[in-house]
């Protein structure tokens, strides 16, 4: 692991991945990769528990992490990859709150769903993604008011750069491009434009937010659920 993501999502990280893959020429763990390798739950939630020893496995292969669920345990991260540098994608407050509350805001607001309607490995996916996102908010998350998401946006912030030696920490927002990343990373300016991927429609449209509520016939089998968000992965990566 040479990369630890400690920036929340909406944060440029879906673009940030792309780019970290054509560098490291290695996979980077984002919130995709959990969605789409459901068998990783398990070892995410016992890590959330006080057991990060269990992501060794999980993340086994990968250079970098970024977005959720990583950026939630990004001091266990730091602690298991005592050598990996910290990136903490920004982006200001306010345009960081208008993605979100478009985005990962109306998800986390969902009500969890019945098993029996739309089958139990959607439902644990549900809590899943609950699970690890609230960890970065108050709780109960429900509660919180856009100020209360946004000052937790920017606490979060605050303390990476308080928690990691600025010789280990670039503070990123992926407008400014290659440069940045790559002096980081110590590795050369790629000839080809920056990636960008995964705008606030393209998320919308990938997790149902668009028009009306879609009637479930059957429940969701788990290669249903790791099939479209693989292949949200594979377009990301590929962008």
């Amino acid at each position: 692991m040479q990369v630890i993501g400690a920036g929340f999502g909406r944060t440029g990280t879906a673009s940030t991945k792309a780019a970290i893959e054509m560098l490291l020429r290695r996979p980077c763990y984002h919130m995709f990769e959990a969605l789409s390798h459901l068998e990783h739950q398990p070892a995410w939630l016992a890590a959330a528990s006080g057991d990060p020893a269990t992501l060794r496995g999980v993340l086994d292969g990968y250079g970098a992490t970024v977005d959720w669920p990583g950026c939630s345990l990004w001091r266990e991260l730091l602690a298991l990859y005592p050598d990996a540098k910290v990136l903490l994608t920004v982006r200001p407050a306010d345009r960081w709150w208008e993605s979100y509350a478009e985005t990962i805001h109306e998800l986390m607001l969902m009500e969890i769903p019945d098993p029996a309607e739309v089958g139990q490995e959607l439902v644990d996916l549900s809590v899943f993604g609950h699970v690890l996102t609230t960890r970065s908010f108050g709780s109960p998350y429900e509660e919180q008011s856009p100020d209360d998401l946004v000052a937790a946006y920017e606490q979060h912030n605050a303390a990476v750069r308080a928690g990691v030696p600025g010789d280990r920490l670039l503070e990123y927002d992926v407008t400014q491009g290659w440069e940045p990343l790559c002096d980081f990373l110590g590795l050369p300016v790629p000839d080809v434009p920056m990636p960008r991927t995964n705008d606030r429609q393209a998320f919308r449209e990938l997790f149902g937010l668009e028009g009306p509520s879609r009637e479930v016939d059957h429940p969701y089998t788990q290669e249903q659920i790791e099939g479209h968000f693989r292949a949200a992965a594979g377009d990301a990566s590929a962008g």
